[in-house]
């Protein structure tokens, strides 16, 4: 026999991240066609992106192609967590988030996420002072 199948769905984080940058996008009064969510996701500085450089989400989804992400904002649509608005003077649907995806934001701003700290070693010298026989000490 089949089991019953999930009824709650669980979020991958780069959703989570697209639902938070939507939510923020919201908060300011604006909304975001697939285009300009992909583009702050991959972090490109284009003149509307500038003003949200400094969210957390920018740039954060830089190794995802557009078509995976414009894929991942139709699946946050099917499954009620976004919805599309439809600009004619634009001629372009832009995305708002619905109340199912701004309680899954709230769960996931929650709980702090640290972006991952790169500890480099400290290079190796390829330039240094001339040597001489003055400066040896042997």
């Amino acid at each position: 026999m089949l089991s019953a199948r999930k009824s709650v769905y669980r979020l991958k984080r780069s959703q989570l991240k697209l639902l938070d940058l939507v939510s923020l996008l919201n908060q300011k009064g604006l909304m975001g066609s697939a285009e300009g969510l992909t583009a702050l996701v991959q972090g490109q500085l284009t003149p509307e992106a500038l003003a949200f450089k400094d969210a957390e989400s920018f740039g954060s989804l830089t190794s995802y192609s557009r078509k995976r992400l414009k894929g991942l904002l139709r699946l946050l649509v099917q499954r009620g967590y976004l919805e599309q608005a439809y600009s004619a003077q634009e001629e372009d649907y832009f995305f708002r988030i619905s109340p199912l995806g701004q309680q899954a934001v709230m769960d996931y701003r929650a709980h702090p996420h640290k972006k991952k700290e790169i500890v480099r070693p400290t290079p190796k010298k390829t330039i240094i002072p001339l040597i001489t026989k003055e400066n040896t000490h042997e």
